[in-house]
């Protein structure tokens, strides 16, 4: 039995309040035996009692089966540029979540690096080796590396909610 695949494109329209009617029409020639012959596309969400399907000519349809069938990648040039638009959107998202890791274990190390310097520091100052300017230095430097990170993670929030909305 051979397979032949028609294009029916839609010819008519009529619009219910629960439903729609879409009629379409392809033909086909056939020659004499058993053949099976495929309409596509049709929309996903078709009701499959709802097919009618009829013929000219000395011709017995045997039966009506609806089955999806899928093609591997999308001939429709929106739907390829939105696939590929989603692709880029979720990889931006992994590096902003890759950037944000980045950042928080950046602002933990500054915070153990302040605590543990806090006590040599300490002692220093005690035994005279360092001057409180160096201290003042050493803080000011570590609270603008923390400012500065928490602002750029605040940042790719920002970026990961825009992302996130962008591609829902």
């Amino acid at each position: 039995m051979d397979t032949v695949e028609i294009d029916a494109p839609v010819v008519g329209v009529t619009v219910y309040p629960d439903r729609a009617r879409v009629t379409r029409r392809g033909g086909v020639r056939l020659a004499a035996g058993d053949h099976r012959v495929r309409v596509a596309p049709l929309p996903l969400g078709l009701r499959r009692d709802s097919i009618r399907v009829g013929g000219r000519g000395a011709v017995t349809v045997l039966g009506v089966d609806v089955a999806a069938w899928r093609q591997a990648r999308s001939t429709d040039a929106q739907v390829v540029e939105l696939e590929r638009r989603r692709r880029e959107l979720a990889d931006e998202l992994t590096e902003v979540g890759d950037t944000d890791a980045i950042e928080e274990q950046r602002g933990e190390f500054l915070t153990r690096l302040a605590e543990r310097a806090g006590g040599t520091y300490a002692r220093a100052l005690a035994a005279g080796d360092a001057a409180p300017a160096d201290v003042v230095a050493f803080t000011d430097s570590v609270s603008g590396q923390l400012a500065e990170s928490r602002a750029r993670r605040r940042g790719l929030a920002r970026r990961r909610t825009e992302l996130a909305e962008e591609l829902a």
